[in-house]
């Protein structure tokens, strides 16, 4: 039967209820689930409750002329459960801040020539946040496991880190080398090792033949073409790298 009180805790984490008139039932204001098995020990109708300020307390009154009083520990470690569910909900709300930036990074990072100038801050952010994002997730599923809940898949995590994947691959390359062109013609040719750096144009000329190849399609047209601004920016200069070391 429904209900005749709910009431929330002072944290916001956890609603109590009764249940089947008789039974004081906790629900996960995050997920909307029992946190346990509906609490006994009233025999007739519960109704109120109350909840201490520390909210790991609270009591409730009946028609069998009782107030009982209840506390987490008693029935498994709730305060561990919501204070986990509270982390999930802010992991949650970073998920859609973390999907609107993949989406600008997307529709609008689209011009080779800024990279490294306007475009670096936003792809290291994102980069830093989906790495922590997959170690926050490892630590929620390990505690969800030894606390007896059921496991949490985070599939929309790993696709989002699968999608910027390829975008991370390439305006990573694209800063690296514009950083490195900065330097290379802005420091003294003899201050470097000439083997080093033609070693990294070589292997990231590679690099970017084998995106434009992946981004051969209609969907990733504008990504394929700063790829392809890469590889003439890197080609140029390949083409003048002999007469920098030859007179630098």
């Amino acid at each position: 039967c429904l209900s005749s009180f709910a009431v929330w805790s002072p944290d916001a984490a956890t609603l109590v209820a009764s249940s089947e008139d008789i039974y004081v039932q906790l629900f996960s204001a995050v997920s909307g689930k029992p946190r346990a098995e509906p609490l006994k020990g009233h025999t007739a109708t519960v109704r109120s409750a109350a909840w201490a300020p520390a909210a790991q307390t609270f009591v409730t009154s009946a028609d069998d002329n009782s107030v009982r009083m209840w506390h987490f520990l008693v029935n498994r470690n709730i305060t561990e459960i919501a204070e986990l569910e509270g982390e999930q909900m802010v992991f949650n709300h970073d998920m859609h801040e973390w999907g609107d930036l993949l989406a600008h990074i997307r529709a609008d990072c689209r011009d080779y020539t800024k990279g490294l100038s306007e475009y670096k801050p936003s792809i290291y952010k994102l980069r830093h946040a989906l790495d922590e994002g997959k170690q926050r997730t490892e630590s929620y599923v390990s505690r969800e496991k030894l606390l007896g809940l059921d496991v949490t898949d985070y599939f929309e995590l790993d696709g989002m880190i699968d999608d910027f994947a390829p975008y991370y691959q390439l305006w990573d390359t694209v800063i690296q080398f514009q950083q490195k062109e900065l330097d290379w013609l802005s420091q003294p040719v003899a201050s470097f090792t000439a083997t080093e750096i033609e070693a990294l144009l070589e292997q990231w000329y590679k690099d970017v033949y084998k995106m434009i190849k992946a981004f051969d399609n209609d969907n990733m047209r504008p990504v394929q073409k700063i790829a392809k601004d890469l590889r003439v920016g890197i080609e140029d200069f390949k083409t003048r790298w002999p007469f920098l070391k030859a007179f630098g």
